[in-house]
């Protein structure tokens, strides 16, 4: 994947090269910032399904144990972040199997509030006739938030992997209270993805719409691609292809492998702000007998 990527570089080396690239500082620095609280956001939807799932576990722990494992799924494989959470989620009394249902919940709360909103992006590409295909897009994925259906696909996790599962009590109203809040958390990142546009001088207008959902789709595709750790290169690719609709395909080259810098930026900064300051007080408090 990298390799495809250097090699499309340089095919268009001198088309790159030859463009005018003017950054604003103030626009990109504020974008990392709410990439970070993007990431935050992510963090925060974990802990309250932790807490609500094992009957007690800290949020303010969980978000740390959140923030600190997170890293780890850049490690080929994409299963590390999760077996991380696992470890340290241990050390505070969490069984294994809270960890993997509120993981399972939070990532297919993330998805499906980030489709949801990338969903949007078809009408701008395709006309208004597909202006109901996105809204039953969306009905659907408020419809796979019921608690039978995550019960159902729960039990089936439990049978697959001969483990039993905690007792799962959320009804749907908490359930379509977090959908929501990870609606809040994506469009965050779309937001944040239209000012790293803004930022390099690129002319954004009424586009602003079209680049925050199909960013928000392109995230959706990388995650559920499992073929590179965090969806790198596969987010990108999508990306790409979406923007190139609406700009030289160069530019959308530069701007997607922008976001995907300034992405793990926001979410360095994130763990660095909240998540090691977390993890050195559960330490703490550890080595103290608390």
């Amino acid at each position: 994947m990298l390799f495809f990527w250097a090699a499309l570089i340089q095919s268009r080396w001198a088309e790159l090269s030859a463009m005018e690239w003017s950054v604003d500082w103030r626009r990109a620095l504020i974008a990392l910032a709410v990439f970070c609280l993007y990431f935050l956001g992510q963090g925060v939807g974990w802990a309250a399904l932790a807490r609500a799932i094992s009957n007690g576990f800290p949020f303010g722990r969980g978000l740390g144990v959140w923030l600190i494992s997170m890293p780890a799924r850049y490690v080929p494989g994409n299963v590390w972040h999760i077996v991380a959470r696992i470890d340290l989620a241990r050390r505070s009394k969490v069984p294994p199997e809270a960890v993997l249902v509120s993981s399972a919940l939070a990532d297919m709360l993330l998805v499906l509030s980030a489709a949801c909103l990338g969903s949007l992006w078809l009408p701008f590409w395709a006309g208004s006739s597909w202006v109901s295909v996105s809204i039953v897009f969306c009905l659907l994925c408020l419809a796979g938030v019921q608690p039978p259906v995550l019960s159902f696909f729960l039990r089936l996790a439990s049978k697959l992997l001969h483990r039993p599962m905690p007792l799962f009590n959320l009804g749907y109203r908490p359930l379509a209270a977090l959908f929501m809040w990870y609606i809040v958390v994506n469009v965050l990142s779309g937001a944040a993805f239209v000012l790293l546009v803004e930022s390099t001088g690129q002319p954004v207008g009424d586009l602003w719409p079209v680049l925050a959902s199909a960013y928000c789709l392109a995230f959706a595709i990388g995650y559920v691609s499992f073929l590179t750790p965090s969806g790198i290169g596969v987010r990108e690719a999508a990306l790409t292809a979406m923007m190139g609709l609406y700009m030289p395909l160069s530019t959308a080259v530069v701007l997607s492998l922008l976001a995907r810098l300034f992405s793990v930026g926001g979410e360095a900064l994130a763990v660095i702000i909240l998540g090691i300051p977390l993890a050195g007080r559960r330490s703490q408090s550890k080595d103290s007998g608390i």
